[in-house]
């Protein structure tokens, strides 16, 4: 950088070997490399303006790392289903006439892999498409005569199982526990998140939260029955993952105008769920998006 050989995080590196063209130059501006994190001046001062920077950007890319690099738990199939469980979907099935939905399109496609990241983008872009759990691919009616294990009328997809079990793991990853991400993810008028060479717009991840849990919880609560069917396994890690995204979802709307309530107990949640290396950034990482509500009347000053 400016000459002189630049010391890059690992995750960096990555990031940047990922999104490098080999014939086309591009523009990155990256606060690890951009702003000197040793003088406190330069960063409190850049700080100030993160806000600003983040809303001029073309595009932001929220780099969740490679495929393999975080932990995969194994997958642990949900055994016990209520009979109000399995009863309430046998009714849909009766009721809605439903036969049999195209399975996930873009699901199984990565060979051995341990996670099947496009198998859990896709089922994002169903849940922000509003849909019933019942309408999307997560089970398969037999043909006629034929009766599956324990006598019930449908059975579970496998491409559906590893794609849900791989969405929770996309979620627990640790770009959506650190402060400085939710600037990243509301500010910026394009957001798209990065997961080794797989992409979808941050919007998704948001709209699809928002409806998941507009479906099985509140308002609407028409899906909660079939909640342990639609994960196929047993997970808490998962609800609290969507509602730490469901979260931004209000600030979003607030700071776009959709919705007149106030937020400042949601940014105080934000600020204390979420992890920071410096104390001070439980404020000073959620600084530029305060500014979008508040008049504070303080400046940044990591000398205090």
């Amino acid at each position: 950088m400016d000459g002189h050989v630049f010391a890059a995080r690992r995750n960096l590196e990555k990031a940047l070997r990922r999104f490098r063209k080999e014939t086309e130059s591009q523009a990155f501006w990256v606060d690890a490399i951009c702003i000197n994190q040793q003088d406190d001046e330069e960063r409190s001062h850049q700080v100030q303006i993160m806000g600003s920077i983040y809303k001029s950007t073309n595009e932001c890319r929220i780099w969740l790392g490679e495929i393999e690099e975080e932990p995969i738990e194994p997958l642990i199939r949900n055994q016990t289903w209520t009979q109000a469980e399995i009863k309430r979907l046998e009714e849909l099935i009766e009721e809605n006439d439903l036969s049999n939905m195209e399975p996930l399109q873009k699901a199984g496609k990565e060979g051995d892999a341990s996670i099947d990241v496009p198998g859990g983008f896709e089922i994002m872009e169903l849940l922000a498409q509003d849909k019933h759990f019942h309408e999307m691919p997560f089970f398969h009616i037999p043909p006629t005569g034929h009766v599956p294990a324990g006598g019930l009328k449908f059975e579970l997809r496998d491409h559906w199982s590893k794609a849900m079990y791989s969405l929770e793991n996309i979620l627990r990853r640790g770009w959506w526990l650190r402060i400085w991400t939710v600037q990243e993810a509301l500010l910026p008028n394009v957001a798209t998140v990065c997961l080794g060479p797989h992409t979808t717009p941050f919007s998704t991840f948001v709209d699809g939260s928002y409806n998941w849990y507009a479906h099985a919880f509140y308002p609407k609560v028409c899906c909660l029955s079939m909640l342990n069917l639609w994960t196929g396994y047993s997970s808490d890690s998962f609800k609290g993952a969507m509602e730490r995204i469901m979260e931004l979802k209000v600030l979003h709307d607030v700071r776009r105008q959709k919705q007149p309530i106030s937020v400042a107990h949601k940014l105080f949640m934000v600020s204390i769920q979420r992890s920071a290396t410096l104390l001070h950034d439980h404020v000073y990482g959620l600084f530029g998006l305060i500014d979008e509500f508040f008049r504070l009347g303080e400046s940044v000053d990591y000398t205090m």
